[in-house]
């Protein structure tokens, strides 16, 4: 069902920059924090079933990830980014 609902979605792992960094952001992410992010599929809304969300992972029962690839931040480095108040770890 995942691929079927993903396949005509456009996704910025489609695009570029995702598919060469997500995994080391993911290795960034867990040192920082100290945590251990679990890869998932598909979530959809039980009562809304045409609701749905893929986020990129999830680190324990209540918090997930969403990784982005910001075209604005793209020359920054992540301590350039959090000085400037952009998000990009």
């Amino acid at each position: 069902m995942w691929v079927n609902c993903r396949r005509y979605a456009v996704q910025a792992h489609n695009i570029g920059c995702y598919k060469t960094q997500q995994r080391p952001w993911v290795r960034q992410l867990e040192a920082t924090y100290d945590v251990i992010v679990k890869e998932c599929g598909l979530f959809v809304d039980q009562k809304r079933p045409f609701l749905g969300a893929t986020p990129d992972g999830l680190v324990g029962d209540d918090t997930l990830v969403e990784m982005k690839c910001p075209y604005a931040a793209r020359d920054l480095t992540p301590l350039e980014g959090v000085r400037k108040k952009k998000k990009i770890l």
